[in-house]
This record gives C-alpha cells, structure tokens and sequence, in this order.
C-alpha cells in the first residue's frame, strides 16, 4: 500500500483534507498481480473549530481512505486460488 497524495487547505469558515491511497497485492510464486485498488476520502469540518483542525483533516482524510480501500480486499475463500484457507492446526 502507498499514499499517493493528502492534502489539507482551508474554505471559508472551516478546512477539508483529501487522501488517496493504493494498494496492490501480488502472487509471490508467479509474480502475477491478484489485487489492486484505491481508496479515496474527502473530509471537513466546519465553523472555528474546523478552522483550528486543519492539521487534524490530513489524519481523518488518510484514515477513511485506507478504511475504503481495505473494505474492498478480496475474502479468503475456496473459490479464490490465489489466497489460501488458512491452516488448521491438528487437534491433540
């Protein structure tokens, strides 16, 4: 995963933060590419506090877009080759 870009700027009366994030996974076997996506996020915040969290917007953007961008990581089933069920371990 990497962070493409984050911004954070100030609107009248308060400030936004902007986040893109991409993810990519990869079959280490083969080398072949099994998953990618982005997660982008845009939040504000309004009035005088908005305007003094404007450090705090850069956070909340990055942290909702990897919330995104996790939210769309393949589930692990039977059906997908390239991610394996995990282990059961032998009962004693």
């Amino acid at each position: 995963m990497t962070l493409s870009d984050v911004t954070s700027s100030m609107v009248f009366l308060g400030s936004t933060g902007n986040a893109k994030l991409l993810g990519f996974m990869y079959d280490k076997k083969d080398g072949t590419l099994v998953w990618r996506d982005k997660g982008i996020a845009q939040v504000g915040q309004g009035g005088l506090i908005g305007m003094a969290m404007k450090s705090a917007m850069d956070d909340e953007a990055i942290a909702q877009a990897l919330d995104e961008l996790l939210a769309s990581f393949p589930e692990r089933t039977a059906q997908n080759p390239y991610i394996p069920e995990p282990a059961h371990e032998a009962s004693q």
